[in-house]
Formats: structure tokens, sequence, C-alpha cells
């Protein structure tokens, strides 16, 4: 199937289908997304925008087809690789269809020969997931399936093939018990060694083919084990970034922490538990044929199974206590770890290396004691089964040994039983592996649940406003917020607040006064605890982010530059920017001296949080990557902090030129700032005192001396 490699083509007729089907289609929005994935294959770009828009497809061949008129919305390609949505078939066996890059029109042409002139494979689409209803969701509830083994899905086949091999495998392993008993019985006795060099050339035989089965089973274990790490992985990293703001983690080494367990629960579930399951059966089959073969000598392993499997169930109540201290140590020292590292130019000035170092040998001691008890607990299960296995030969070999002196078995039934008990015993070896790390594996898999529970920016089913276009009117009314609603302390409690669309805004007040607060609330970065912020007429809450992420851009006290180079900072949130917008975007935040002073110019390089430049360097790329995303709400929390002061005012100047028809909500203690605002919300303790015109505030500033404390 060949494709035609123009993704807006593709997004179009997407979303045409999707609108088929009454689905909601934001394709501005989309576009924007989708940007970030053009260098993978056309398919895998075909399913991420069906399921961006809640649809899930597939591939099929044409031919195989069974063409009904419930089977549409349906995309093809014409023989020139153009897609088009077919939409429905009447009676007559005419298709309609719309041609992606053919206008917003539909035409009409007989199935026939449509098929005749579009590609061997069709795109089949359907919705992924229907929405939420009241009228039944309290009665009717779906089932739903774990998302750990919902990645299995669609390993069936792989999960057939390591069935399969297991049971060859195992099969194949009989032939070394077999060759061990004709050679006592038959070989020996008849000093036969043509027939003695056949069955060994047998059992060589054999054992190669058990030998590439078992890798084999191996391989496809891991490719398993691959495809499911991967999915996890994505959907893990995924509700990390889409956590909302007031849910995450306070610690982000211990949030490391817990997403580092994703690996101790696949390798467990993928590999270990899949190999000691796939050959668990096979203790049924061997002990069977022990019992055809050596009779009573059957009742030793079955002694010895309970010896095993009880013990690794008894050990679960120790192991699990010590398996939740040790994910929490772990949890802390790795949040000791990364607050180090982050903060370590800060340790070296205060010559706190001894304070930090301590901790960490503290929290490192802690985890490694109960590391030593949880593979104590674990060499003693694998210890005692090593002993009842070495028992379980042993006591084969002294209750055969009646046996073949009374004449009831003979002396290759005895080797060939005694070599089964511990073929019939391996399978139990991996099961005391698993017995050892289950209850790790159990608390992480606990502790992966909790974060899918977290509350999402934008939950799957979620119905939200779509708002292509925000002009900036904000409404705040009877707001409170507090960063712990469990002590109740507020950070913000403001009983009216509007501002207009194209206001410009100066947020002043002392340190802690909740002004940086106020610009995340308006952002949508935090919610509300109490009371409404309404956006153009609709609560924020209900806005879709995307649209309100896209339209309103926030320059936080926080933000970082990442890894990589100028341009790739730059355009972190608007991916294709023209060279003249990021040029344009550098003149007004005055960063333009950057590339000019660099032979690398927008290629220059940048480390990680931005080390390597001064702070007022880092300010102003900050400010031009949220200057070139062109939002028409822009809100700046100190955009010049760190600058010096002809910088300052060659920004200022820049910055009221480019603000022209856009709302500004300035968070500053910078004088020269309120240059470009129009008007002043005071802050004291969270509450606004002061709301006005900026030369009356100001003039008011210098009148009263309480105003004055608090505007500075």
């Amino acid at each position: 199937m060949t494709y035609k490699p123009d993704t807006e083509c593709w997004l179009t007729a997407v979303g045409r289908a999707a609108g088929r089907f009454g689905l909601p289609v934001d394709l501005p929005a989309l576009r924007q997304q989708m940007r970030w994935y053009e260098n993978l294959p056309l398919l895998r770009r075909l399913e991420r925008m069906s399921g961006l828009m809640g649809m899930q497809m597939r591939i099929q061949p044409a031919a195989k087809t069974r063409w009904r008129s419930e089977i549409f919305p349906v995309i093809a390609q014409l023989l020139d690789g153009s897609p088009i949505v077919l939409e429905s078939l009447d009676a007559d066996e005419q298709v309609c269809y719309w041609l992606a890059d053919g206008g917003d029109m539909t035409r009409e042409e007989a199935l026939p020969q449509l098929l005749a002139r579009i590609q061997p494979d069709v795109v089949m689409l359907g919705i992924a997931a229907r929405g939420r209803d009241s009228r039944i969701d309290d009665f009717i509830r779906p089932y739903e399936t774990h998302w750990f083994w919902h990645n299995f899905r669609h390993a069936g086949r792989k999960l057939t093939e390591i069935s399969l091999a297991s049971v060859v495998g195992n099969v194949l392993a009989l032939a070394g018990i077999l060759f061990s008993m004709q050679v006592y019985d038959r070989v020996i006795p008849a000093e036969s060694y043509p027939t003695l060099w056949v069955l060994f050339a047998g059992v060589l035989t054999a054992a190669a083919l058990e030998f590439a089965i078992r890798q084999a089973r191996t391989h496809i274990s891991d490719l398993m084990g691959k495809v499911v790490d991967l999915k996890v992985s994505a959907l893990f990293f995924a509700r990390a970034m889409a956590i909302k703001n007031d849910h995450r983690p306070k610690s982000t080494g211990s949030f490391m922490a817990q997403l580092r367990e994703i690996d101790q629960v696949r390798e467990l579930l993928t590999s270990t538990t899949l190999s000691a399951a796939a050959d668990i059966p096979f203790v049924l089959l061997f002990l069977v044929i022990m019992a055809l073969v050596g009779g009573w000598l059957v009742l030793i392993p079955l002694i010895a199974i309970p010896l095993i499997v009880i013990p690794g169930i008894l050990m679960q109540w120790p192991m699990a206590k010590l398996a939740k201290e040790g994910m929490r140590e772990s949890a802390i020292r790795n949040a000791v770890l990364v607050e180090s590292i982050e903060g370590v130019e800060d340790i070296k000035a205060l010559q706190a290396e001894p304070y930090f170092q301590r901790q960490w040998e503290h929290t490192h001691a802690v985890s490694a004691a109960i590391g030593m008890k949880q593979r104590l607990w674990g060499a003693r299960l694998t210890g005692w089964a090593s002993t009842v296995q070495q028992v379980t030969y042993a006591g084969m070999l002294v209750f055969g040994s009646y046996l073949v002196l009374d004449g009831a078995i003979t002396t290759g039934t005895l080797v060939a039983c005694s070599l089964l008990s511990s073929r019939t015993i391996a399978p139990l070896m991996q099961l005391t592996m698993v017995f050892s790390r289950w209850q790790h594996a159990k608390n992480a898999m606990e502790g992966l649940n909790e974060l899918l529970k977290k509350p999402l920016d934008r939950e799957a089913d979620e119905q939200m406003a779509r708002c292509p276009v925000l002009a900036g009117h904000f409404q705040l009314q009877d707001v409170q917020y507090s960063y712990d609603p469990e002590k109740g302390a507020l950070a913000l409690q403001i009983a009216r607040l509007e501002i207009q669309p194209g206001e410009r805004v100066a947020i002043l007040g002392k340190v802690g006064s909740g002004k940086s607060t106020l610009l995340k609330l308006l952002s949508g970065q935090v919610q509300a605890g109490n009371g409404k912020v309404i956006v153009d007429g609709v609560d924020i809450t209900r806005i879709d982010p995307l649209d309100l992420r896209r339209q309103v851009g926030l320059l936080s006290q926080d933000a970082r530059l990442f890894y990589g180079t100028l341009r790739q900072n730059l355009t972190l949130g608007h991916p294709h920017a023209s060279e003249q917008e990021l040029l344009q975007a550098l003149r007004v935040s005055g960063a333009i001296s950057l590339i000019q002073q660099d032979a690398a110019s927008l290629d220059r390089p940048i480390g990680e949080g931005g080390r390597g430049m001064s702070g007022g360097q880092r300010q102003m790329v900050l400010l031009s990557r949220t200057i070139v995303r062109n939002p028409q709400v822009l809100l700046l929390d100190e955009p010049t902090a760190s600058m010096d002061e002809q910088l300052e005012n060659q920004v200022i100047r820049q910055l009221g030129n480019w603000l022209t028809g856009r709302t500004l909500v300035l968070v500053t203690h910078r004088p020269a700032l309120l240059a470009l605002v129009d008007r002043i919300v005071v802050m004291d303790g969270g509450r606004i005192v002061a709301d006005g015109p900026r030369d009356e505030i100001l003039a008011e500033a210098r009148r009263n001396s309480n105003v004055t404390a608090v505007v500075a």
C-alpha cells in the first residue's frame, strides 16, 4: 500500500470520517499535536489521529471486505495515493465519497468502478468507546481490564507460540530420561553398541531441538515483554504529564522511583512468571508418567511439592511487610538523591555537603538493611527448595532400590524415575523465584494503580467546551485556593476580580501575597478549591486544555530551559515556527544578541536548565519561548528578573508594541515595567486590597505609607 505522505490530507480525511460518526473534531488542535509525529510512519500517524478523535482503526484488504452500508465511513486511497472517505452505499451500489484534496464536495460512483481505482487496502474505522450515559452508568458498568493485562489483548498468537514451545520442549526433555532407561535395561545387558550409538544420536538431536525451542521461547517472551514495556511506559509517561498539577506527588525523586517500578512489574510478570506458568502444567504430566513407569515412587515427589509450595506461600507475610518498607525507603533515598543533585551548587555554597551526605548514608543504610532481609528470605526459600530437590532425588534412589531388589522395577526404571523427579521439581524452582519477588511487584503494582487514579487535566471520555478563539475576558467569583487543603491555610481568597479583553494589568504585592498563585489560576495550571474562574463566559475548568494553553501564554518563576539547542527550546510550543517568527520573538525579548554573538546562531547548544547561561540570558530565552507561540493572553511573572536596566528598558519598548490587542497580566516588583500596564491590582495575604487605574494607585501609594509598603 503506497501512502501519500501529506499529513494534512490524511488529517482532514480522518476528521471527515470522525464527523460522520458524530464525534467532535478540532482540526487546529489536532494539527498542533500531530506536528510532533510527522517523522513516524503514516500507519502510526493514522492510529494516533484516530485515537485522538475517539476512533479505532484497522487495515483491511478491499477485496475481502463485505461492502454493506453499516461499515461506512471507510477511508481508501486512489491509485495516486490521495485519500478519499467513502461515506455511504445505496441499494444500487452507488458509493458516495469525499476526496480529501478535492474541495468540500462529495461525488458518486459505482462500487465496482471505484474499487478498480483504489489501492488494495482500506482503512476501517469505528468508535473506540461510547461516552458516559448517566441513565445507565449506575446500573450497568462495563468490564474494565487491568491496565497491565489490557496490553496482552493482542498477544494471543505469541502466548500460543510460547505454550506450543513449552509443550514440545518438555516432551523432548523426556528423550534423555527414556535414553537412560533403555541403556540400563537393554543396551548394557545385551552389550549392543550399535543400539547405544543410535539412541545417543537420537538423544543429541532431541537435546539440540529442546535447546533451540527454549531459546525461541525466551526470545518470544522477550519480544512480548518489549511490546508490553513500550505500551505501559508510554501509558505512564503520558499519565505523568497529564496529572493535574494540584495532585502531583510532592517529591520529584519519589515520583521517579514510583515510575521505575514499572520495570519490576513487567519483568516479573512477562518473564519469570510466564516461564513458570508455561512449565507448571507439565509437573502433572511428569507425575503421571512416573506413576505409570515407577508405580509407588510417585509418592516421593508428591510429598516434595507441598514442601516447596507451602513455605513459599507462608513467606508472603514477612515479605509483604519488607516490600512496603523497602519501597518507602527506596523512594526516600531517590528523593534525597534528586534533590541533592538539583541543588548541588547551593549545597556547595552553603558548605552543607556533610548534612546531605549524612542523609544519604542514613537512607541508604536503612534501604540496604531492608534489602538484605528480603534477600535473606529469598535465599532461605531458594535454599530450602534446592534441599528438597536433592532429598527427593536421594529418596527416589533409596526407596527405588528396595523396589529393584524386590523385582518390582528395573534399574533403568529407577534411574529414569530419579531423573524425572528432578524434571518435576524444576518448574517449582522457578516458582520460588516468583514467590520471593511477588510482594515487591504487588506493592509496585498498587502504587502504579494509585498513580492511575489521580485526576487528569482531561479525562479520556470527558466532554469539554471547545474555544478555538479566546478574547481574554477573565472573571473571578468568590475564589479560594489552598496548596494544602488538609491544613486549610488559604493562599488565595478573592471575592471578585474582572479583567477585560485587551486590558493590561499589573499585580503588585509583598512576597507571598498570592500574586504567582493568581497567575496559575488564570492559566488553568491549578484549579480553585471554591468559587469560579470564568474565561469568555465559560468556566475555566470546562475549557479544553488544548484551547486554553494554545491561547494563554504563561511565563512563571519556575520556568526552565531544556537540554538541546536554542531553536529546539524556542519551538517546544510551536514546532513549525518559521525563522522569521523565531527572530521576531528574540527581538521582543532582547535575546537577539545571543545569536548575534554566537556563530552557531539558533543552533547554539543549551544545557539542562539553561546551564552555562546567565540568569538574564535564561530569562530572555524563556520570554522568547512564550512570545513565539503568539498567545492572545500573556501572563508574566517577573519577566525581567536578572536583567540589567538597559536590557529591561529595551524589552519594555519591544514588548509594548508587540502587546497591541492582547491581554496582559503582569506580576512584578520592578517599577519600570509598570509603563506596560494601565491598571494595578494590589494584593496582600492572598486578598485584593486595592484595584484601579495605574496612576491613581501609584498616587495613593505615595500618599499612604500602608499602601506603599504593600506595593513595594
